[in-house]
């Protein structure tokens, strides 16, 4: 039986690299729209966050399927995003108030 060189060539650390990269991707670009959103938000206007939760959960699903280093590596990111998210919700109650 004869095998095709390199068919089946894998190379897991590149796989978990761009694994990486593509969540700190995604929570950067989360993180960017929630800052806009929270400008929005102290300057008056109404935001429209629809959607906002598709994200937040394929963010995560792809923050599980890391391995444990990797995602050690992404919590910085991660914890970015959660402080934009908390200052979204706060400039929203201030506008609400």
């Amino acid at each position: 039986m004869t095998t095709t060189p390199g068919l089946f060539n894998f190379d897991n650390a590149d796989y978990e690299a761009n694994a990486l990269k593509t969540a700190i991707g995604m929570a950067e670009g989360l993180a960017r729209t929630i800052c806009i959103a929270r400008l929005l938000v102290e300057n008056g206007r109404t935001v429209d966050m629809a959607g906002l939760d598709r994200g937040v959960g394929l963010l995560c699903a792809k923050a599980l399927d890391l391995p444990p280093d990797s995602g050690r590596s992404l919590r910085p990111t991660l914890m970015m995003v959660l402080e934009e998210a908390n200052g979204l919700t706060e400039a929203i109650q201030n506008q609400a108030a």
